[in-house]
């Protein structure tokens, strides 16, 4: 599939977000990727107050910030 965005670089960053948010979404969030501890909350979303961030208290590792398509581009439009 090929598409042409021309100049349009809006379109460009919505495809990107799309694709970031179809990555991010189906990532698992319930167990700790090193050691298999339930993770815990780190940082929740300033606009949605989801969490975006967990960490586990066994190992420490924290996993990366998932980011919401929707608060994203709410801040976007909104700034």
């Amino acid at each position: 599939m090929v598409v042409k965005y021309g100049n349009d670089w809006s379109a460009r960053v919505l495809t990107v977000f799309n694709i970031l948010f179809l990555m991010i979404s189906f990532m698992r969030n319930d167990s700790c990727r090193k050691c298999g501890t339930e993770l815990k909350i780190k940082e929740k979303c300033t606009t949605c107050d989801e969490p975006i961030k967990f960490t586990c208290n066994k190992c420490h590792f924290d996993t990366d910030e998932q980011i919401h398509q929707r608060c994203a581009l709410q801040g976007i439009i909104c700034a």
